[in-house]
């Protein structure tokens, strides 16, 4: 091989290590960048953590308040006893909010300590019936009470 063939080799060897050496310091660049963002992600996901771990013990943590807890109702002067499971029968509704154990110190009692609640009794006996009747067949859709 002839003096100058060696340096055409060496020249391209020389040329293929820079390029080879740009690659890893682009990757080496683009690797330190996901490990930012990936502990940005990990310290959200760990203040997310602690806001649910303290939302939780907001709600009763380790067992203030449960599902077979009897709940003693003033609801516009008459009187109702049911337990927190048939309150919550229906998520994603005021009652069931109410009585989830986070707002247990906020709701508003009668001289009695019963949770009152300014409402037609006639009307939240019905509700309160539809919501026993679903507590019995959890399974089964029952239609909406009859308001007549």
């Amino acid at each position: 091989m002839s003096l100058a063939s060696l340096q055409t080799h060496i020249t391209f060897l020389h040329s293929a290590l820079q390029q080879i050496n740009q690659s890893k310091s682009h990757y080496t660049h683009q690797i330190e960048l996901q490990q930012t963002k990936l502990a940005q992600q990990e310290s959200v996901c760990e203040a997310r953590r602690v806001w649910f771990e303290r939302e939780k013990e907001l709600m009763g943590g380790e067992g203030r308040v449960k599902s077979e807890d009897i709940i003693e109702l003033n609801v516009g002067g008459r009187h109702f006893t049911t337990t927190r499971a048939t309150l919550c029968a229906e998520p994603d509704t005021l009652l069931a909010a109410m009585f989830s154990g986070r707002w247990e110190d906020s709701i508003h009692r009668d001289k009695n300590g019963a949770a009152f609640l300014d409402f037609d009794p006639d009307l939240f006996a019905l509700l309160l019936n539809h919501l026993r009747a679903l507590q019995l067949s959890p399974d089964r859709k029952l239609p909406s009470p009859s308001l007549s």
